[in-house]
């Protein structure tokens, strides 16, 4: 079926036509049509055969890999007709189909940027690093809480905080609400909060849900464990890490539960609208989320881990590619990352409690320096404590 709702038949096929794009060739099946106005038409069949790619219409892009090699096609944003374009022009216009008309070339890999000195750390520019001040995009996998059946709302009552925190709760609180993360609420449920210093001196706002996570229905999405992800660096010799910033926050909440949210402060009551911190199944949205967006990506050049993303690949050159994607796809959907907890394009990296190099996978010694440091045992009691410290299952010894 065509555009104007007819149906015509194919008048033969020809197998493997080799075409021809600047410098990348294709091997293509073509079907023989009637019609006029084009001579060839690239359409699902072909794209099919790219597999994972990443578009972009407001350009227009579209980014691939053919035979190993990354390749980019653009639509010309040169509006000036060229003795090629105008032949195409006169060529379709006696046709009522084509609506606009698009020039696409390809860019080469070897037309990108490439750091200059490999000693230090290259910082992409990009408005995606700013803090955001409104609410995140409403997603498929906005984060819901489902209640266990026939339970009365959760209330549990207020902590008593000290008096020298109140000037820090209401800064919080107003941050929020000028942020879009919070509103006012008369919900029936209620949670506690407290305030938990951070590793910098700044206080943490904590909503205690342990009473609504008891009543809700746990998701079972599996998370995978950082000895499977560090299996796949493979023979990686560059690393990127790209952090979130306040990760759950850029996730919302499910329209119909924000009211379980709610929480109880001197202030007022109030509900998030975005994923709040200790709730139960908030990792598994957040992972899962995660997963979705970058999965044409996932273990091929880069790994996962909630908010850790990190980005490895063999060769500086595909690297600066490979960050360039995921940047952009961030970007595209609204993701925030901390520039001062990311690293860009270094040979040494520090991730999940490792620390991670073309040599390979060690264990980061700032995580280990208790362990290093413990006195020896002399005793089986002490080494029974030691193997509790370390986390290994002690054995029942004979005496």
């Amino acid at each position: 079926m065509v555009g104007n709702g007819s149906h015509i038949e194919y008048q033969g096929t020809c197998q493997a036509v080799p075409i021809t794009l600047q410098q990348a060739r294709f091997n293509l099946p073509f079907y023989l049509f009637p019609i006029e106005g084009a001579d060839v038409v690239l359409g699902m069949a072909w794209l099919r055969t790219l597999g994972p790619l990443q578009a972009d219409f407001s350009i227009p892009s579209i980014t691939f890999q053919h035979n190993n090699e990354y390749i980019t096609l653009r639509g010309d944003p040169n509006p000036h007709p060229t003795q090629s374009t105008f032949h195409q022009i006169c060529h379709l216009i006696d046709t009522d189909s084509i609506a606009s008309f698009h020039l696409l070339s390809f860019e080469p890999i070897n037309n990108l940027p490439t750091p200059k000195d490999s000693s230090q750390n290259h910082t992409p520019t990009t408005t995606q690093f700013q803090p955001p001040h409104s609410l995140p995009l409403s997603r498929p996998h906005d984060h819901r809480i489902p209640l266990l059946p026939n339970r009365p709302p959760v209330n549990v009552k207020p902590y008593r905080y000290p008096h020298s925190q109140n000037d820090t709760m209401t800064t919080l609180i107003h941050e929020m609400l000028r942020d879009g993360t919070i509103i006012p609420s008369t919900s029936p449920f209620t949670s506690p909060v407290l305030l938990v210093r951070k590793k910098d001196g700044s206080w943490q706002f904590c909503v205690d849900y342990r009473a609504l996570n008891a009543v809700t229905v746990k998701y079972r999405f599996p998370i995978p464990t950082i000895d499977e992800l560090l299996d796949e660096l493979g023979n990686a010799t560059i690393f990127s890490k790209i952090d979130l910033r306040s990760g759950y926050h850029q996730i919302r909440v499910a329209l119909e539960d924000t009211y379980k949210t709610i929480f109880r402060t001197f202030d007022g009551h109030y509900e998030f609208l975005v994923m709040p911190f200790g709730l139960s199944n908030a990792p598994y949205t957040f992972q899962s989320v995660r997963n979705d967006l970058l999965r044409p990506y996932l273990r091929r050049f880069m790994l996962v881990f909630f908010d850790d993303i990190l980005i490895y690949s063999a060769n500086r050159s595909d690297h600066i590619l490979h960050l360039r994607l995921i940047l952009d796809l961030l970007a595209a959907n609204h993701f925030v990352a901390k520039l001062s907890k990311c690293v860009f394009v270094v040979d040494t990296v520090d991730y999940l409690g490792h620390v991670i190099s073309a040599h390979g996978v060690a264990p980061d010694p700032n995580k280990i320096k208790t362990i290093m440091e413990w006195p020896r045992p002399r005793s089986l009691t002490g080494l029974r404590g030691f193997l509790r410290l370390t986390g290994v299952l002690s054995v029942a010894m004979p005496c």
